[in-house]
């Protein structure tokens, strides 16, 4: 909706400068002038918001941060369980997020797919930040070596019993090599990002896998049968119907299902086993990046086409304000 996307775009603005916010009242000035290429804004459109003309006028005439930041916002300031200080999504900057950043080919929805894209897409940024050679390259040099790379590594592993540390050593140190592209016995930045993010890269991520499927394969044969599925991972999949959370109570029969469906959907090959390959989509996240977002959609998703329309967001911010995807994944603009 037009007059959405001009309200997202000026209430965006209060918080930029004051250059942003002139351009943005004088978009909406010359929308409800008919002086903008589209034409002026019809009552109609208006109505769908419950705003009249006169109404909005008065509003840009007025301190555009009360009356529109009121209708669009919620609070951003609360604190967490201990107290702390935590910066809550705006609905404004969950619109803003979804138009700008999400609906790439701008129909005013957003697929599944271009939620996923986005998704991976922070979560290449989140990788960008966590590879800070610079910090960690003792001599200098630019790259990194294993060495330098195990001191960081293995001040995570202090706390864990000696059987399970020596394993995470073992595995870092495969991790290393498969992420050491040019073999020259060090890390580049573009490189450490692959150790660290397993997921952008398939053999890194093989390792990951491969590790994750020793821990539960019973018979040693390298894959995971149904059954040793379903003892390893009972967690998969369990979220929450309202917030997306893995923490949703349940019966024995809607457990199996849940973990059925998992496990079908996880068995490409339809063997009747999970291998490497497979089970990386566990590894990486992705599995879980997909149910989430597809979680997401079906809590906003009024008219049941599979996107989530910006007035669906609009209209059913609060259902998903706390959604896991939205803390994930939904919160930059890249």
């Amino acid at each position: 909706m037009r007059l959405t996307s001009l309200l997202v775009a000026l209430v965006a603005a209060v918080e930029v400068d004051n250059e942003a916010l002139d351009e943005e009242h004088a978009n909406m000035e010359a929308a409800l002038d008919g002086d903008s290429e589209e034409g002026a804004l019809s009552d109609e459109e208006l109505a769908e918001l419950g705003i009249s003309r006169e109404d909005l006028e008065s509003m840009l005439h007025q301190d555009v941060s009360g009356e529109i930041m009121d209708g669009l916002s919620s609070d951003k300031e609360g604190e967490d369980e201990d107290g702390s200080s935590l910066v809550a999504m705006t609905k404004a900057d969950f619109l803003r997020v979804l138009q700008e950043n999400v609906d790439t080919n701008k129909d005013m929805r957003a697929s599944l797919d271009e939620l996923r894209a986005h998704a991976q897409r922070v979560s290449a940024a989140d990788a960008e930040a966590a590879a800070d050679l610079e910090s960690w390259d003792e001599d200098k040099d630019g790259k990194l070596t294993e060495a330098e790379l195990k001191v960081r590594m293995d001040e995570s592993l202090q706390d864990m019993e000696e059987t399970m540390r020596e394993a995470e050593q073992d595995k870092n140190h495969r991790k290393f090599l498969a992420a050491d592209k040019d073999g020259d016995g060090k890390l580049t930045k573009d490189e450490l990002k692959l150790f660290l993010t397993p997921e952008l890269d398939e053999a890194v991520l093989n390792v990951d896998a491969t590790e994750d499927i020793k821990a539960h394969d019973k018979d040693g044969d390298g894959k995971l049968s149904k059954e040793e599925w379903e003892a390893g991972f009972e967690w998969f999949g369990a979220l929450d119907p309202a917030t997306g959370d893995e923490n949703a109570p349940e019966t024995p029969e809607s457990r199996k299902q849940r973990m059925d469906e998992g496990f079908t959907d996880l068995d490409k090959n339809k063997d009747g086993y999970l291998d490497v390959h497979e089970f990386g989509e566990v590894s990486s996240g992705r599995h879980h990046m997909k149910s989430t977002l597809k979680h997401l959609i079906h809590l906003v998703d009024q008219n049941k086409d599979g996107h989530v329309s910006l007035e669906e967001a609009e209209q059913h911010f609060e259902k998903v304000k706390d959604h896991e995807a939205v803390f994930l994944w939904l919160h930059d603009d890249l």
